[in-house]
């Protein structure tokens, strides 16, 4: 096997992937509805306060502790990600129905962003190609991956992870040529 047809069977892989989670989520909409855990759902409530008009910086979330609200420890970034779905697909879909299919979609593409970025750190390790596919796959199917990124899993750790995978991918390109910035993106 070669890189091109590596990359072909990630590709073909990562649509397959897509599928599953679709068709996945579908059947538990239709079994138990849009539910998800506490620190998923907090996150799309302080995104949607946000929104609202909430301040940066306040980050209490009122409908919890009456009558104060509770304060959260959680930052902005994974709120605003979570706001930004929310603004595009608002004018198409209305507010509710935005936050859910958002809350829906965006665990696939968080998964698939952390695959291609681990893809990316093989391909720098320069990997043979079908460890390339397994990594790929590895990425999108292993309990991390399905504990991260599954079904509405909008909390801050899939981004933590995503991070994390990045810095990691910038210290191999680093090592690989130390008299340049490696940027994780590049």
């Amino acid at each position: 096997m070669n890189l091109s047809q590596s990359r072909k069977i990630c590709a073909c892989f990562a649509v397959l992937y897509v599928v599953a989670q679709l068709f996945s989520s579908a059947l538990k909409i239709q079994d138990v509805g849009f539910q998800t855990d506490t620190d998923s759902y907090l996150h799309l409530v302080k995104a949607r306060q946000f929104l609202d008009g909430q301040p940066w910086y306040d980050h209490t979330i009122d409908r919890l502790d009456p009558p104060t609200g509770m304060n959260s420890p959680w930052t902005r970034p994974s709120d605003l990600l979570l706001a930004a779905g929310m603004v595009l697909l608002t004018p198409l879909l209305g507010q509710d129905t935005a936050i859910l299919c958002w809350a829906t979609f965006l665990p696939i593409i968080l998964a698939l962003v952390c695959a291609l970025v681990t893809l990316r750190i093989g391909t720098a390790l320069n990997l043979h190609p079908t460890a390339l596919v397994v990594i790929f796959a590895g990425t999108l199917m292993s309990p991390l991956g399905m504990q991260f990124f599954g079904f509405m899993n909008v909390d801050h750790h899939n981004l933590l992870l995503i991070i994390a995978m990045g810095l990691l991918l910038a210290g191999v390109e680093t090592l690989k040529a130390p008299d340049r910035v490696a940027w994780p993106i590049c």
